[in-house]
């Protein structure tokens, strides 16, 4: 029966190290997701010339497109305020680190032509720039969550016994 709990405590600090890892990774694929998207946004805003409603519907199937684009989209459509104004209403919905690279974005939502798509390069370069930090600062911290989960069972396991 001790040997039973024991493998209990250990799947349960390892369920525990996997849940951490799984948020956080969610939140770097959703970043990753999203300077793809702007990549989309420059072509078919600079090149296309397509409205930002009709891009955020291009965007509806993906996991980006439900935190993000939907909720612009729906914003763009209810009320007659200013692209910024919809914009960062939109990126307040985001993750904080994500909100705060996206959301000075709308200054520029209504520049069009060249300063638009430098601006939409200079955010998506810092946005994959935050990302390949936090990437490295997770990879760290999972290290340090995973030590102090087992060793917590571990230790859990010899006070037990």
């Amino acid at each position: 029966m001790k040997i039973l709990g024991s493998i209990l405590m250990m799947v349960g600090a390892l369920y525990a190290v996997l849940q951490i890892r799984r948020q956080s990774i969610s939140e770097l694929n959703l970043g990753r997701e999203l300077a793809g998207d702007l990549a989309v946004l420059k072509r078919e805003i600079c090149i296309s010339r397509k409205t930002l409603p009709l891009i955020c519907l291009g965007f509806r199937n993906r996991r980006s497109g439900k935190v993000f684009w939907e909720p612009l989209r729906c914003v763009l459509g209810e009320k007659k305020m200013p692209v910024q104004y919809c914009w960062e209403t939109a990126a307040e919905q985001l993750p904080p680190a994500l909100s705060a690279r996206l959301a000075p974005l709308g200054l520029h939502l209504g520049d069009g032509g060249s300063i638009l798509a430098s601006a939409i390069d200079e955010v998506r370069e810092e946005l994959l720039k935050d990302l390949g930090e936090t990437e490295r600062e997770l990879s760290q911290s999972m290290r340090l969550v995973g030590a102090v989960c087992f060793s917590s069972a571990f230790f859990l396991i010899l006070m037990l016994y």
